[in-house]
C-alpha cells in the first residue's frame, strides 16, 4: 500500500471513529498499522488531528480537521476522498505516459549500442528532428493538464481541466448531502465556495453534483486517450529519427564497402 492509500486509510478511520464517537488512539493502532501508530503516539501526547498529521497531509486539509465545524467524522472523510481522488489522477498520468517514457529508454539503449560497437557519431539533422519531436511531446502533455489550454486545444488540453472538475464536483455531492451550513463550507471547498453557492442550493445538489462528477471523470478518460495516441504518434516518429541518427553513419560505410568490394570484383 502506498503512503497516500496508507492516509486514506488513517482518515477514513478517524471519520468512522469520530462518527461513533470511539476514541481515536486504539481505533488507528488496531487498523492503520505503522503510521496508525505514529499518529496515534502524537494523540496520546496531547496532538490534535490535524497536528499529529502534518507532513502527511497538505496544510489546507489540516486546517479543514482544526474544527470545531465542520465536525471531525465529516472533514477527515472529504480530506480521504481528496487524496483518493488525487492519487486516481496521478495512477492514470502515469499510465498514459509510461509506454512512451519506455520506448524512449529503449531506443537511448539502442543508440549507445550502435555508437559504441561502431565507433560512428550521430546524424545531426536527424538527431535534432528526433529531439524536437521529443520536445513536442513534453510540451503536449504540458498543455494536457494545463487547465487554462481548454479553448485552445479542447481534445487534449482538456484533460487537466475534467480531473480536477470531477474533484471539485465529488467533494460539493459530500457536502450537499451532509447539507452543511455556508459557515462550514469554506475549509472544505476553499476557493470553490463562491462559485457552488448556487449548485449547493438546489434540492436535488447531491445528485446533481454526482452526475457532473461522472460526467468530467468521463471526459477525463476520452482526453487521456487522445494523449496517450498522441504521444504514441510523436514517441514513434521521435525513436525512428533518433535510431536514424546513431545508424546512418555505419549504414553508409556498410555501403561504401560493399561498393568497394563490388567494384574490385
Amino acid at each position: 500500500m502506498s503512503h497516500v492509500a496508507d492516509i486514506e486509510n488513517v482518515l477514513r478511520t478517524i471519520a468512522a471513529a469520530a462518527e461513533e464517537r470511539r476514541p481515536l488512539p486504539p481505533e488507528l493502532r488496531a487498523r492503520c498499522g505503522t503510521l496508525g501508530t505514529r499518529i496515534a503516539e502524537g494523540l496520546d501526547a496531547g496532538q490534535d488531528v490535524a497536528t499529529a498529521l502534518a507532513g502527511h497531509i497538505p496544510e489546507d486539509l489540516r486546517a479543514a480537521l482544526r474544527g470545531p465545524r465542520p465536525p471531525l467524522e465529516r472533514s477527515a472523510l472529504l480530506a480521504a476522498e481528496r487524496l483518493r481522488m488525487e492519487r486516481i489522477a496521478r495512477l492514470a498520468w502515469l499510465d498514459a505516459i509510461a509506454h512512451p517514457i519506455m520506448t524512449v529508454c529503449g531506443v537511448a539503449i539502442a543508440m549507445l549500442v550502435i555508437v559504441h560497437y561502431t565507433g560512428h557519431g550521430l546524424a545531426f539533422p536527424a538527431l535534432i528532428t528526433g529531439l524536437a519531436m521529443l520536445v513536442a511531446g513534453a510540451c503536449a502533455m504540458w498543455v494536457a493538464w494545463s487547465r487554462h489550454a481548454v479553448r485552445l486545444v479542447p481534445s487534449l488540453a482538456s484533460l487537466g481541466y475534467h480531473v480536477a472538475q470531477a474533484q471539485r464536483f465529488e467533494r460539493a455531492a459530500l457536502v450537499a448531502r451532509w447539507r452543511l451550513p455556508e459557515t462550514e463550507l469554506l475549509p472544505i471547498l476553499g476557493s470553490d465556495w463562491s462559485n457552488l453557492g448556487a449548485v449547493l442550493s438546489h434540492p436535488d445538489a447531491e445528485n446533481h453534483c454526482r452526475r457532473l462528477a461522472d460526467y468530467h471523470a468521463t471526459a477525463a478518460v476520452r482526453s487521456r486517450r487522445h494523449l496517450a495516441r498522441i504521444l504514441a504518434a510523436i514517441v514513434y516518429v521521435a525513436a525512428g529519427a533518433l535510431l536514424v541518427s546513431a545508424a546512418i553513419e555505419p549504414m553508409g560505410a556498410l555501403v561504401d564497402a560493399m561498393c568497394a568490394i563490388g567494384d574490385s570484383e
